[in-house]
């Protein structure tokens, strides 16, 4: 599996937080394989697999659950460097999420955004595309988000909701806290709900020219090659698909390549990404009837499909042994 990587920012405050809870993190870092050297710059780019290890052991040692979510707290837009910047200087909360989107994976390769708005209410959804990921892991991502989100709207700005796919811990009192909304565990997306019209905010600090600087600095999307590439369709397709946009022109955007350049790639490794969508398709339709927890109009839709028809006729057809 090709490695992603993530800046040294994602360790912001880790020692201080480690060392409230009796922990070592020096020792901690070496545990995963980081040297105590990735703490003395924020621009350092290192594998995203050994932050995220990093943050589970840190919880199961310490015996903090919400190890991640207290980690969140600590988060500002300055963390994501120029980006968070940038993004402060976007005219809406809506233009603020479309560069964090485009450009989130200049800070972590693991993480995708994504905005959906098909519905009555904006779906933000969270997906870490990364084997190690875990409760904690996605608990700072939501954490830190909604942070940046309070940045925009307010610090008394609050979702409807809160999501997780994880079950809830027996002690919510710091979710409660932090997010101040109601908080559902057990679902089918890491994430928030919040109302269209926040969308439509005006960001009252923004600078325009300011924001032209900052998209100056950011870096370059390095060169991909043909076997990220499947790994990244791979991941974006599963990301994706619940929310119906696992389409390819979609993945090329988010992934800032054309149609062509991710069919090159993935004709040199003897697929398409028709096969890759199928393949998924078939595999998650397996997961959910043996875990027998949704019905078939649910699994309908967390495969992509707009209508119970359409799911129908792809099972009896498409994935017929």
């Amino acid at each position: 599996m090709v490695s992603s990587f993530i800046r040294s920012a994602a360790l912001q405050a880790f020692p201080e937080l480690a060392r409230s809870h009796g922990l070592d993190p020096h020792r901690l870092l070496r545990q995963v394989g980081l040297s105590v050297a990735v703490l003395e710059s924020d621009d350092l780019r290192i594998p995203a697999t050994s932050v995220l290890r990093l943050l589970e052991i840190a919880a199961e040692v310490s015996g903090e659950p919400a190890f991640g979510l207290r980690l969140a707290e600590t988060r500002r837009l300055s963390t994501l460097g120029p980006l968070g910047l940038l993004a402060r200087d976007e005219p809406t909360l809506r233009a603020a999420l479309a560069t964090m989107i485009q450009f989130s994976r200049m800070h972590n390769e693991a993480l995708l955004i994504d905005l959906d708005e098909s519905g009555p209410l904006a779906v933000i959804r969270l997906s870490l595309l990364d084997k190690e990921a875990g409760r904690q892991s996605i608990e700072l991502a939501v954490g830190a988000t909604y942070r940046f989100l309070r940045v925009f709207l307010g610090n008394e700005w609050r979702a409807r909701a809160v999501c997780f796919m994880h079950a809830g811990p027996a002690d919510t009192s710091v979710h409660r806290r932090i997010f101040g909304c109601p908080l559902r565990f057990s679902q089918d997306l890491n994430g928030m709900i919040l109302d269209p019209d926040n969308l439509d905010t005006p960001i009252a600090l923004a600078d325009p020219v300011l924001g032209q600087l900052y998209r100056q600095l950011l870096p370059q999307q390095p060169p991909t090659g043909t076997r990220q590439t499947v790994y990244e369709v791979q991941q974006l397709i599963l990301a994706l698909m619940p929310s119906g946009r696992a389409r390819l022109g979609q993945i090329a955007a988010l992934m800032n390549v054309d149609r062509k350049t991710i069919h090159r790639h993935l004709l040199a490794e003897h697929t398409s990404f028709g096969q890759l969508l199928e393949q998924t398709r078939v595999q998650l339709l397996q997961r959910y009837e043996q875990q027998g927890t949704h019905t078939l109009t649910e699994i309908g839709a967390l495969l992509g499909f707009g209508s119970i028809s359409a799911f129908s006729r792809w099972r009896r057809h498409d994935s017929a042994p």
